[in-house]
């Protein structure tokens, strides 16, 4: 079984530090990389894949650095935050030209083309040149070459975005049968693209991992601390103000109706008579976390 180890990665731009001491290990599985834009997402990820040096640290892939090491690249598939492809290429082109690179043979490449194209909802453009895929195709395609290869371990930046709702399910499909063998990471900041299908999160804030373990285990922290109810609106600024007298935070709150406002919050106590407990969610979990961190 494939196992990285992060090993006390720091990565440093002037004064800036993006990463500070990231200890990680990841094995089987799908792992949810989750953070805020400029959390250090990318540069964790562009470490890990040896496109860019750390500024202290290492990177294991199966006891050897990832620095020029045949065994993990071969085993790699990645599509980074900003995908780009050859313009005048057509989408079968490109797909062969990046098979031949992992050095599959033509009947491999044409077979993972046509599994590809299926899975992705690519048939209506495989034939088209690059420059004229529509914003999300291009992402689909982008997410097609970094499966040509049927690699074992797979790094997502920001995979979906760009793709309708259709597509985002498609694709969740794809990746969570995909990761019952093999390791997917994806980097992202929409807690939908991940919820329900990672076995593992780990989240990052201002260069810090402020958690990371088995998706359950994370829910669990605030099991009995969701609560949902139902207020008018002149009740509303009362409950917000109690909730965060009680250290608690809201997570949704829908107020379409004057007469019944939806207030979803997280606190250690039950605050209004109208409360009744909820189950936990990524979103929830999410926000709790990260509002614990400021």
């Amino acid at each position: 079984m494939n196992v990285m180890y992060i090993n006390n990665i720091s990565m440093n731009y002037g004064k800036i530090k993006a990463l500070n001491n990231i200890y990680l290990t990841i094995s089987k599985g799908l792992y949810g990389l989750l953070g805020e834009n400029g959390a250090g997402k990318s540069s964790l990820i562009r470490i890990i894949t040896g496109r860019q040096k750390p500024t202290n640290g290492e990177v294991i892939f199966n006891n050897a650095s990832v620095k020029r090491n045949k065994e993990f690249h071969q085993a790699l598939g990645y599509m980074p935050q900003n995908f780009k492809a050859p313009e005048d290429m057509r989408c079968y082109e490109y797909l062969t030209y990046v098979g031949m690179y992992k050095g599959l043979s033509m009947n491999q490449i044409n077979e993972n083309i046509d599994w590809l194209v299926n899975i992705l909802n690519l048939n209506d453009h495989i034939n088209k040149k690059i420059k004229n895929l529509s914003g999300g195709t291009l992402r689909r395609l982008g997410i097609a070459q970094a499966f040509i290869n049927q690699p074992s371990f797979v790094i997502l930046d920001e995979p979906t975005a760009g793709l309708d709702i259709t597509e985002r399910r498609n694709f969740r499909d794809f990746v969570s049968r995909y990761s019952e063998k093999n390791t997917v990471i994806i980097s992202t900041h929409i807690v939908s693209d991940i919820e329900y299908i990672a076995s593992d999160l780990i989240l990052l804030k201002k260069g810090n991992v402020i958690s990371n373990g088995k998706y359950k285990d994370q829910l669990n922290e605030i099991q009995g601390m969701v609560w949902e109810c139902k207020e008018r609106e002149d009740k509303i600024l009362s409950l917000r103000k109690l909730v965060e007298n009680y250290g608690g935070i809201i997570t949704n709150y829908k107020g379409e109706d004057p007469m019944e406002n939806q207030l979803r919050y997280i606190s250690s106590i039950k605050l209004s008579d109208t409360s009744v407990s909820a189950i936990p969610n990524l979103n929830d979990y999410y926000l709790w976390k990260m509002w614990r961190q400021q």
